[in-house]
């Protein structure tokens, strides 16, 4: 038997139900959520985690520097 619209509409319709209430959730509650509590769109949080890194780096470079100077 060949399977028809008809027949794939009961499996199409729940997943297009949760990907609408997905889109809902995040448009209504988490960006506004977001926008009310400051926090950075990815982009820049990767860009401070970057810089954070480096400025560990250094430190720790710094660190080993200092540590052979003495010796």
């Amino acid at each position: 038997m060949e399977r028809t619209v008809a027949h794939s509409v009961p499996i199409l319709a729940p997943l297009m139900v949760a990907a609408a209430a997905e889109r809902l959730v995040f448009g209504l509650i988490l960006v506004p959520w977001a926008v009310e509590n400051r926090i950075p769109p990815p982009s820049k949080l990767a860009q401070q985690v970057m810089v954070r890194s480096v400025r560990e780096r250094r430190i720790i470079d710094d660190r080993s520097s200092n540590n052979s100077n003495h010796q």
